[in-house]
């Protein structure tokens, strides 16, 4: 048995070819023409192609980089990394501000504490 493609490949050509012999003006192209018509979107699909297989690394520096690439390449990691930023952004707002007022009591400590000579 021959594929569905081919097979309707070769009866639309066979109804193209009756159109084409027929007076466009009659009764009878007109119902060629609306056949024509629904068979058109009869149309088999075609198969999709199998996808190509991605070639395993064999050296471990291609390993290496196979795996470093499918870790970065994941949401997870990016959330992750953003999240650390926003975090260490927050981490250094507070150590920066608890590090000023720890400075400015330690000078107002220092300064309380010297004698008037």
């Amino acid at each position: 048995m021959s594929d569905p493609i081919t097979l309707y490949d070769e009866v639309i050509c066979d109804a193209l070819t009756q159109v084409k012999s027929l007076d466009l003006a009659s009764d009878e192209a007109t119902a060629t023409v609306k056949n024509l018509e629904i068979l058109s979107k009869c149309q088999p699909t075609k198969p999709e192609p199998e996808p190509e297989t991605i070639p395993e690394p064999t050296t471990f520096w291609g390993k290496f980089k196979a795996g470093s690439a499918k870790i970065w390449d994941n949401e997870t990691t990016r959330v992750t990394i953003k999240a650390a930023g926003a975090f260490g952004g927050v981490a250094l707002v507070t150590w920066t501000t608890v590090y000023r007022d720890h400075v400015i009591t330690k000078e107002a400590q220092t300064q309380a504490n010297q004698r008037n000579s």
